[in-house]
């Protein structure tokens, strides 16, 4: 249904170039840019300070993460797939609310680890802002160490290219251009100054 009820003939758009016709070269980047990406931030996020709590025991509840736990509680975003986006979908369904699902998300992989009794540490003391704040920058940071600059080292490194020589000839016509009509530009430009100077 389009605008003003009128049913429209086109199928779902994307919102914009990068999801259209640029989406095959910036691809790899919704690996990190994407809801998804920051979601699996996000969770990455939590489960850090579910392990710091939890290491640190300040709460003095006396309870403990063996290191196969742990292990297995980073693999939750470090192997986060397209089921798990799925699973947050239905959550988030519910909650109404990105940050809320991500820790529903968590307590249910808690659950199903047999340590339910963590589910109380998920997101303590913590608000929305904190964790966007840190997955945002880990999203930013991602995807200029693994996909932007590595792109762009190519780029430069790369003869095929042809980077070098296009910047080569862009000097070469700049120098053409202050050497030789630049020069010329200036003189009439003098001597137009000159003469009005020259007439007071």
């Amino acid at each position: 249904m389009g605008q003003n009820g009128h049913v429209s003939k086109l199928s779902s758009q994307p919102l914009s170039p990068l999801d259209g016709r640029y989406r095959s070269q910036v691809g790899d980047l919704g690996l990190y840019l994407s809801e998804a990406g920051l979601n699996r931030a996000r969770i990455q996020v939590e489960i850090e300070w579910l392990i710091w709590l939890v290491e640190k025991d300040l709460l003095g509840g006396g309870a403990s993460l063996s290191e196969k736990e742990v292990a297995g509680l980073r693999t939750v975003y470090e192997d986060f797939s397209d089921s798990d986006v799925e699973a947050l979908s239905e959550i988030e369904a519910t909650t109404r609310h990105d940050v809320k699902a991500v820790e529903y998300f968590i307590r249910n992989k808690l659950e199903a680890m047999g340590r339910a009794d963590l589910n109380e540490l998920v997101h303590f003391a913590c608000t929305s802002e904190d964790i966007n704040n840190l997955a945002y920058a880990l999203t930013i940071r991602d995807a200029l160490e693994k996909v932007w600059l590595p792109s762009v080292k190519v780029l430069f490194e790369t003869e095929e290219t042809g980077f070098w020589q296009i910047l080569g000839e862009g000097r070469a016509r700049d120098r053409t251009a202050r050497t030789g009509a630049g020069r010329s530009a200036d003189r009439s430009r003098r001597k137009r100054h000159c003469g009005r100077e020259c007439r007071r």
